[in-house]
């Protein structure tokens, strides 16, 4: 399907408003939380916020493009065939348990792929005030100002997840490679600290019933690329957009694309 991705990323841009709006609307309303079964059976949280803010996405895309496929994480079924080469993918808060907890790390993640590459991509951290967005070759803006990736050498500094850097053989392996490290919680918040060039690189290693799914990652894939830096699984493969690979279970890496390789031999380890 031949569409225009300017349109599609007003699109985006009046969403993230119209979330901002009801967010204001309804800061003082009561935070539900509900629990349902991620695909390796574990329990997993979402909250009313999560539902909101995801029929504020999809109605807005409906709007305009009625017969393009939606893959988003609330509504997504795993019993579905995801065919089509070109759809959008929605997470509509990545870091539900950081909202949970008050925190401001959390995002609205939002992207369209296209012939199974990602070529919009918009993600926006509401308490943050953040705004990122990307159209393929043409570069990044953070609140309407385009960014360029700058290149330092200093020492790398790794952001990694609090949970992670709790496991032993993941520090004592980071250690050895003399990698600074810094604890980020969330995807996409890695993301963020990326591209403000708070961290050098990020890293998520494998572990056991844990996974990235496409919602997670499918905007920040782009917004990366068109920063010049790079993401891959830590076997050095690019993340899946064939729109039927949803789980990804084998682990990430994101840095610039400079020495991307290098850092990737070093972080390779496999977590029992």
């Amino acid at each position: 399907m031949l569409v225009n991705n300017k349109k599609i990323l007003n699109i985006f841009l009046e969403i993230s408003n119209q979330v901002e709006k009801y967010l204001v609307l309804n800061k003082n309303s009561k935070l539900n939380i509900y629990y349902k079964k991620d695909s390796f059976n574990n329990k997993e949280s979402f909250t009313n916020l999560d539902k909101n803010i995801e029929k504020i996405c999809i109605t807005n895309i409906k709007k305009e493009f009625k017969n393009v496929q939606i893959i988003s994480e609330e509504n997504y079924n795993q019993n579905t065939l995801y065919e089509d080469k070109s759809y959008f993918v929605i997470d509509p808060i990545d870091g539900t348990t950081e909202l949970i907890k008050g925190s401001d790390n959390w995002s609205l993640s939002i992207a369209y792929v296209d012939k199974g590459k990602p070529v919009v991509a918009m993600l926006y951290f509401p308490y943050k005030h953040i705004k990122i967005h990307a159209l393929h070759n043409k570069g990044i803006q953070i609140n309407q100002k385009i960014v360029y990736n700058k290149n330092t050498k200093k020492p790398i500094k790794v952001g990694i997840s609090p949970r992670q850097i709790r496991c032993k053989n993941i520090l004592e392996h980071l250690n050895k490679h003399n990698l600074q490290t810094m604890q980020v919680p969330t995807f996409t918040t890695k993301i963020l600290y990326l591209i403000l060039g708070k961290i050098d690189a990020a890293v998520y290693f494998p572990q056991k019933d844990k996974s990235a799914r496409l919602w997670d990652y499918a905007a920040s894939v782009l917004l990366l690329e068109e920063m010049g830096y790079k993401i891959t699984s830590l076997d050095g493969k690019n993340l899946k957009f064939d729109g039927q690979n949803i789980e990804h279970t084998k682990g990430w890496l994101a840095s610039k694309k400079n020495g991307h390789k290098k850092l990737l031999n070093k972080l390779q380890l496999e977590i029992k």
